[in-house]
């Protein structure tokens, strides 16, 4: 059950309560059997010494003997409930009854939430028996207060029935546990075993299943079924180790074996090995390593098991190679290679050590290893991914010809593996970037006619364009600038094709040189047009602080010249929306006017779930998420429902992309953009492209909040303009947005207002954004982007810069 308190402490302290508990009902019965046993020879002896006893029980003793405790117990347990509905505590603690029965929900949440639990139950009470959109809600929260309040009984008549009268609530699952919990309470253990079995068996995914899971061993052992709890508690152990629980089962296999003497079988190596790699995948690679060195040990002599060994010792490999014991990692692997050389293995061992030998120092050797990988396994499924990872080094030192031979013998081999129309592309801008221009025009024009349904097609052709103005072809350049232009204006390559028709046609001049290079124009005041924001807000941008597309006059609007007047969009098509979707779409609008967020959320996401494609039902389901400035659902309801109005900014098209680009924490990007002297709309894209204005985001690095911020920059940050630091600083938007600001115009500030570059260095780092600016300071613009080493700041850079131009487009000057 949500809420519900599961740290370990609890757990510990409830299974001790559990089992204080069954051996208290042992003890009980035991007594009572003697108990009865001594009245049954008292009453004999009496029996003989009254010559007028009917017995030593008679019937009328025995029927008052087994209904008295009846009515004693039936009185005592239902004690609490008749003082709950009792008038005078109604009138006094009662719900108030001019409320509706949604504000009834949210006093009764209200007083739940700071542990009032008697009074959250009468409202809860009151709300449940209303007619309103939230009365599963109520009757969840109803049993949540009585299962709190100790009243386990109460609690278990109220779940019972949510689980009978809302099957499709959202608290249904919840219900089933809850289910589960009161009778454990309750002390029925067989109850509890057969409805905690039953969870685990109906949601393996739950969030819960762990606890569950331990709880289900509890029940087993407190009914003396040692063996099926021990078996119960090493298979927690073995399938999530990460779990907190996982520690305590293991704590009680010790307790069963030490106590009882109940051991379950030991587990297989092959478990143990698919226990390890729960480690590894979890970057406990530390952990995992001593796990797999153990097993190794125990079976590396054993010929029976050379497959599990060579799977280890594999593992091995790359585990020291991501704990950075480059040397541990090449010995392991050789040793893997040495014992089976032609097994798949060693040939993903050999790719591995292609890959090490580089980090040691060994550049030449490692691209020699992966050379040798493919002439002498040219059938290995690692053949083709080692020729490419070759002509990558090559390619890095500036071997262009060797790399360039190696990327198309790679092609030429494995024409149909995924990684083919890569290795074209490298290909092909080798040949650009050296200045083969015919050579490169036939490898573009190979890709595009090869791989067709490539996401590199639209990259090639703007290349093949670029290459035929540099062979003085403009008027088919012009033409394939145009086809990118239909295919798409508003992605990246469309908005610098429509950057190149403006410079061929005359339509504009950018102004600006390579990224090497300043924007300094300066405006008729003779001040730099990059210092200053006009304070009308989003409607002001920076001049030289706006992408190279963007400074030509790519302003792409309805009714131009790649675009047609249309009637806004009406999805007739559509059939009415399930019921189910609608209650729960009526429960997400209930809670948003409560203002209780996270509950709306969880509703809206099981509307949208079961109507996926309903686009009139999506569009109302956007609106609420917008209410409750949810953004990342927003843009992917946008990017996934309606990803075919996103191909043009034309009327029918607008809704689609302000949900798709919405204005985010717009206050606090105005302000920190205007303090900053940022073009906001730049602000809007970069914050989008991190974070979709999710401001709880964490990347897999660590970069957290809605400017993915890393602990470390925030840290220099906060010092350099005196804000408080912590991590949880750092999801805080207003924190988040000031201190994301103050960096980028750092950035700025340190490239000259260059954009590019700036953002190059967000993402990659200031170091390396501005030794690529040495290193490629010849280039144009475009070709720098391209030109990036870094596969991620690459595309990084040409997102944030196509979501800026599309942000001038919406909502800028028209």
């Amino acid at each position: 059950m949500k809420d519900i308190s599961e740290d370990s402490t609890y757990r510990r302290r409830k299974r001790r309560e559990v089992l204080r508990r069954a051996r208290r009902i042992r003890v009980l019965a035991f007594l009572l059997t003697l108990g009865l046993a001594i009245f049954l020879g008292v009453m004999l002896i009496l029996r003989l010494s009254s010559p007028d006893s009917s017995g030593p029980l008679s019937e009328e003793n025995s029927e008052t003997a087994t209904s008295e405790p009846e009515a004693s117990f039936s009185q005592e347990s239902e004690e609490p409930e008749e003082e709950h509905d009792s008038p005078s505590t109604a009138q006094s603690d009662g719900p108030d009854l001019s409320l509706t029965p949604g504000q009834q929900y949210l006093r009764g949440y209200s007083l739940f939430s700071v542990g009032q639990l008697e009074r959250a139950a009468h409202y809860f009470q009151q709300s449940a028996e209303g007619d309103h959109p939230l009365k599963d809600y109520a009757q969840f929260y109803l049993a949540r207060s009585y299962f709190g309040a100790q009243k386990y009984q109460e609690a278990l008549s109220a779940f019972q029935a949510l689980a009978k009268n809302y099957p499709d609530s959202y608290w249904y699952p919840d219900a089933q546990l809850g289910i589960a919990d009161s009778y454990l309470e309750l002390g029925d253990l067989a109850k509890a075993e057969e409805n905690y079995g039953s969870f685990v068996k109906t949601y393996p995914q739950s969030p819960y299943l762990t606890r569950v899971l331990l709880q289900l061993g509890d029940c087993l052992e407190a009914q003396q079924k040692w063996d099926e709890a021990a078996v119960q508690y090493q298979n927690l152990w073995l399938r999530y180790p990460l779990s907190s629980e996982a520690g305590e089962a293991q704590e009680r296999l010790d307790t069963l074996l030490s106590e009882q003497g109940i051991s379950p079988p030991p587990p297989s190596f092959e478990q143990l090995y698919e226990r390890a790699l729960i480690f590894a995948q979890a970057d406990q690679s530390d952990n995992a390593l001593s796990q797999l060195e153990e097993i190794y040990q125990e079976i590396s002599q054993d010929p029976s098991r050379a497959g599990l060994s060579r799977k280890i010792l594999l593992q091995m490999g790359i585990l020291n190679h991501q704990l950075r014991r480059f040397d541990a990692a090449i010995d392991i692997l050789g040793q893997l290679m040495q014992r089976w050389p032609d097994s798949l293995e060693a040939q993903e061992a050999l790719l591995w050590r292609g890959r090490i030998y580089p980090k040691v120092g060994k550049r030449e050797k490692g691209i020699q290893v992966l050379l040798s990988l493919a002439s002498r396994y040219p059938s290995s499924p690692f053949a083709s991914r080692s020729l490419y990872e070759a002509a990558v080094f090559l390619e890095g030192d500036d071997r262009l010809e060797q790399a360039w031979q190696t990327y198309l013998t790679m092609v030429e081999n494995y024409a149909t593996d995924p990684l083919a129309v890569d290795g074209l592309w490298k290909a092909s801008w080798i040949s650009y970037r050296s200045g083969d221009m015919e050579k490169a025009l036939q490898l573009f024009e190979q890709l595009t006619s090869s791989f067709p349904r490539s996401s590199l097609v639209e990259r090639a052709l703007y290349w093949e364009a670029r290459a035929r103005e540099n062979l003085g072809d403009q008027e088919r350049a012009l033409s394939i600038y145009s086809q990118l232009l239909n295919r798409g204006p508003l992605t990246y390559y469309g908005l610098r094709a429509a950057e190149r028709v403006a410079r061929i046609t005359g339509g504009g001049d950018t102004g600006s040189g390579g990224p090497g290079e300043a924007n300094e124009q300066e405006d008729s005041s003779g001040s730099r047009a990059s210092d200053t924001v006009r304070s009308s807000g989003v409607e002001g941008r920076s001049k030289d602080n706006i992408p190279v597309f963007s400074e030509v006059g790519v302003r792409l609007q309805p009714g131009g010249q790649y675009f047609q007047e249309v009637s806004a969009p009406v999805f007739l098509a559509d059939n009415p929306p399930s019921p189910q979707a609608v209650s729960h779409l009526e429960k997400g609008r209930e809670l948003v006017e409560l203002g209780l967020r996270s509950m709306a959320v969880n509703e809206l996401e099981l509307s949208q779930k079961l109507e996926p494609t309903n686009k009139n039902f999506l569009l109302e389901l956007s609106d609420l998420y917008l209410q409750i400035e949810d953004y990342p659902h927003l843009i992917r309801i946008a990017e996934k429902s309606f990803r075919e109005f996103l191909v043009r900014y034309e009327t029918d098209s607008v809704f689609a992309w302000e949900m798709a680009y919405p204005l985010g924490y717009q206050p606090l990007v105005e302000s920190y953009a205007g303090q900053y002297a940022i073009d906001p709309y730049l602000l809007f894209a970069l914050i989008r492209e991190e974070s979709h204005f999710n401001p709880r985001a964490v990347s897999v690095a660590g970069a957290r909040g809605l400017m993915q911020i890393m602990p470390s920059t925030g840290e220099s940050i906060a010092a350099n303009i005196g804000e408080h630091y912590s991590l949880e600083s750092l999801q805080d938007p207003e924190k988040s947005i000031r201190m994301g600001s103050w960096y980028l115009k750092e950035l700025l500030d340190k490239f000259d207002g260059n954009v590019v570059l700036a953002l190059a260095g967000y993402n990659g780092g200031p170091g390396a954004a501005a030794r690529w600016r040495d290193r490629f300071s010849g280039l144009e613009e475009d070709e720098f982007v391209e030109s990036i080493p870094y596969r991620e700041t690459r595309g990084y850079v040409k997102k944030v810069l196509r979501s800026y131009a599309v942000y001038q487009s919406i909502y800028g000057e028209k």
